[in-house]
């Protein structure tokens, strides 16, 4: 028998190096995130100098189809947590991946903000 897929945090070390960005916000404390699904946030700085705080934390997800998601909060920006997802062919987010996202964080889609970012959203599919 074969074991059901599910949404599971994993370590950034754990994460596949593949074409991710920034596809949807949400407004929300990083701590109760993080309390709610389980999770300790990594913490980091970004590589190039900033003239305001450049620290910030995530949280990997590995996604049921194997893709991968990253919510990140900045110190800029601690009152929002981004959705990092993987592109395809550079340009291309899945649906499915942020509705997985956003049951998974047990958010409700109207909380979600997608990113105006040119990006084409490839619509979930109706089962």
């Amino acid at each position: 028998m074969q074991e059901e897929m599910k949404t599971t945090i994993v370590k950034a070390s754990d994460v596949v190096k593949r074409n991710r960005t920034g596809a949807a916000d949400f407004r929300a404390d990083m701590d109760e995130v993080a309390a709610n699904i389980g999770a300790k946030p990594d913490r980091g700085t970004f590589r190039d100098v900033l003239a305001f705080p450049n620290r910030y934390r995530c949280i990997y997800l590995r996604l049921t189809n194997g893709r991968f998601a990253v919510l990140t909060q900045t110190e800029m920006r601690q009152e929002v947590i981004e959705v990092g997802l993987e592109l395809h062919s550079d340009c291309i987010f899945d649906e499915e991946d942020l509705l997985e996202v956003i049951s998974f964080l047990s958010l409700s889609e109207k909380d979600v903000v997608r990113m105006d970012n040119g990006f084409t959203w490839v619509p979930a599919r109706k089962e």
